[in-house]
C-alpha cells in the first residue's frame, strides 16, 4: 500500500510567544506541525520513462475521482495534480489532456517517497 506524503515529512515544535494564549486555552506547551516541503517536479525524461495513460478533462473531473478511478484510493490525488504540474483542478480546463502514472507506487518513486 502506497504510503500517505506525510509519513516522510519533518515535522517542528512551535513554541512561539505569539502562540501563548493559543496555548494557555488549549493547556498545550506547544504545537507540533508539518514542515513545509519543497516540491520538485519530475524532470522531461523521467516523464518520457514513465508510463501513463492520457485522460482529458471534462465537466465534473476531480483529482479524488480520478485517483479512486485508477488507483483506488482518493488519497492519491496529489500524484495526478503532481505529474501534471497543476497542483488545483482549477487550472485544468474541458479539453486538457492530463497524464495519470499507471502506476502510483513508480511516480511516488520519482519523489524517493
Amino acid at each position: 500500500m502506497p504510503i500517505s506524503r506525510y509519513d516522510l515529512r519533518r515535522r517542528a515544535i512551535n513554541i512561539n510567544p505569539m502562540y501563548k494564549e493559543y496555548f494557555r486555552e488549549r493547556g498545550v506547551k506547544f504545537i507540533e506541525q508539518y514542515r513545509t516541503g519543497k516540491i520538485t517536479y519530475p524532470t522531461t525524461e523521467q516523464l518520457r520513462d514513465m508510463s501513463v495513460i492520457e485522460h482529458i478533462w471534462t465537466v465534473g473531473d476531480r483529482y479524488e475521482k480520478l485517483a479512486f478511478r485508477y488507483y483506488g484510493d482518493v488519497k492519491l490525488w496529489w500524484i495526478i495534480a503532481w505529474i501534471n504540474r497543476r497542483p488545483g483542478e482549477f487550472l485544468n480546463s474541458v479539453g486538457d489532456v492530463i497524464f495519470i502514472p499507471s502506476s502510483a507506487e513508480d511516480a511516488m518513486a520519482l519523489m524517493n517517497v
